[in-house]
């Protein structure tokens, strides 16, 4: 079960300012919002009660009443969300390391929470039948994305699964334009808000061909184009300087679809790492 603080954190990038303080009051005074009303809150947050049903609404659940059960079930001490401590300039850096890290851990745990086996496996049924049927596979990143994007196509190489993938805006767009019916578009994309996911996504559905996209919970414009979607829950520190954390999880995602893949065929993957190994000795290539 998924524990709606988790969900609620990972909604704040995507809320308004009004909404961010009702969730930010809730986060902070969580055990104390069960008894509260709808009336309540509203006041003690200084917005409007259709504010509160709102953000209840982009949880997923009809209204404030369904919002205080599902409340009380994050509750419960297995599913409670530990506080992060804030990064300070006085701190040193070791400390400022642990702190980085336990947001990343905590990310990573709540992201098990988000992730639907389903999809998963879906995801990976569309990128196997994609490959066997010779369509193309198009991957589409921008800013730190590429970097995970790269990795991707690095990892599928191996598998001997040939990918398109350009850093270049231009190029990536003009790619996309040649995706026909049943290819496969993967799009990394942290937030949702990039033009180019929303028109590379755009162009792939008027062509009817699959698409993935890997994105953070909350994402839910870009997530109504896609055949399927890997959510991640990304807790950021209080600096939120990059985004660091969601590179993390993306990676996380991209190792998994690729053991997965290669355990279709394990023996085989191991005799082509041996031959590459022994090419590259041949070759001088190590010491």
């Amino acid at each position: 079960m998924n524990s709606l603080l988790i969900k609620l954190e990972a909604l704040l990038p995507h809320l308004t300012n009004a909404e961010a303080k009702v969730a930010n009051y809730i986060l902070l005074y969580r055990e104390n919002i069960l008894s509260m009303s709808i009336k309540e809150l509203a006041k003690d947050c200084e917005v409007s009660e259709p504010t509160v049903v709102r953000l209840c609404r982009e949880l997923g659940l009809k209204g404030y009443s369904d919002f205080k059960i599902e409340l009380a079930k994050s509750l419960t001490p297995n599913m409670e969300v530990n506080s992060i401590d804030d990064i300070s300039q006085y701190d040193s850096s070791l400390a400022i390391f642990q702190k980085v890290s336990e947001t990343t851990i905590q990310s990573i745990k709540n992201t098990c929470e988000t992730l639907n086996n389903d999809d998963f496996d879906k995801a990976i049924d569309l990128i196997r039948t994609a490959h066997e049927n010779k369509k193309n596979i198009y991957i589409v990143a921008v800013g730190a994305s590429s970097v995970i994007a790269t990795d991707l196509q690095i990892k599928f190489m191996r598998l001997n699964i040939p990918t398109i993938f350009y850093q270049d805006f231009h190029l990536s767009l003009e790619s996309i334009t040649n995706i026909t019916e049943d290819d496969l578009l993967i799009v990394f994309s942290t937030l949702g808000k990039s033009v180019h996911a929303h028109h590379c996504l755009q162009i792939a559905n008027e062509k009817n061909a699959k698409s993935i996209i890997i994105t953070q919970y909350g994402n839910e414009i870009t997530n109504k184009h896609s055949t399927v979607t890997l959510l991640t829950t990304n807790i950021e520190n209080n600096l939120r300087l990059a985004s660091q954390t969601s590179l993390i999880l993306q990676m996380l995602i991209v190792d998994s679809i690729f053991i997965k893949l290669a355990l279709d065929n394990l023996e085989e993957i191991q005799k082509d790492v041996n031959d590459t190994k022994k090419l590259f000795s041949e070759f001088k290539y190590y010491q």
